[in-house]
């Protein structure tokens, strides 16, 4: 086995620099993206079972546009042991939309109407720190679990990328790891065009933003492909 291009320290430090760049990204966004949100939601639904009941009154919510996605924006007003308290949390998953069913929708117009028609909706407040509150202590399965198989994908990748770190600036032949390249190919294969629906979906910034860090991670498999290929000879 011949290299296909000569094995320079140039060519061995820009290898290297792309695995830790892809490590880094994919570590950065599968935790973002995936990992806190799933640790923030558990906690908030563990911490929600011993909360008290209370009667809540929406006193504002956010209209939103009718060509937008429908969020529950509202603030509400709440008392406990005789003191009056206000906060705007839903949800104990952080709020953002996901499209998986209706709860953003029903969650909207169930607040629409409390605030419209005047009556209260139940809700559950920290006995310890009456401050905090929230109106549906339910998890959601389905977005959940979409986080978290988006926190194993890109850190299981984050984990390959740095394990192909050290053969990579030794100059060694890190392509043979078939693990890692299997692996890859369902990368590019899955998440290039989940990539493009989510930026059809949301064609703003965070859609782009979202859609390069996919495929720059597939941008940068070929690239290392190329800079690390080896032939017969």
């Amino acid at each position: 086995m011949q290299p296909l291009a000569p094995d320079t320290p140039e060519r061995r430090v820009f290898t290297a620099a792309l695995f830790a760049a892809w490590a880094l990204a994919m570590c950065v966004v599968g935790v973002a993206l995936g990992l806190r949100p799933v640790v923030s939601t558990l906690w908030t639904a563990w911490q929600t079972r011993h909360w008290i009941p209370v009667e809540v009154t929406v006193i504002e919510q956010a209209m939103p546009d009718p060509d937008d996605p429908p969020l529950p924006l509202a603030t509400y007003r709440y008392s406990v042991d005789g003191r009056s308290y206000v906060a705007d949390r839903i949800g104990v998953a952080p709020l953002a939309y996901d499209g998986f069913d209706r709860w953003h929708a029903d969650w909207t117009q169930r607040l629409q109407r409390a605030q419209q028609d005047g009556f209260t909706l139940p809700g559950w407040a920290d006995p310890r720190a009456p401050h905090r509150a929230v109106l549906d202590r339910q998890l959601r399965i389905k977005p959940l679990l979409w986080r978290g198989v988006i926190a194993l994908v890109l850190l299981s990748l984050a984990g390959m990328a740095y394990r192909a770190l050290g053969p990579a600036w030794r100059g060694d032949d890190w392509t043979r790891q078939r693990g890692v390249w299997g692996f890859a190919g369902l990368w590019i294969g899955i998440t290039a065009p989940m990539a493009g629906f989510w930026f059809l979906q949301d064609p703003g910034l965070p859609g782009l933003a979202f859609a390069l860090v996919f495929w720059g991670g597939a941008f940068v498999l070929i690239l290392g492909s190329r800079h690390g290929r080896v032939h017969p000879g």
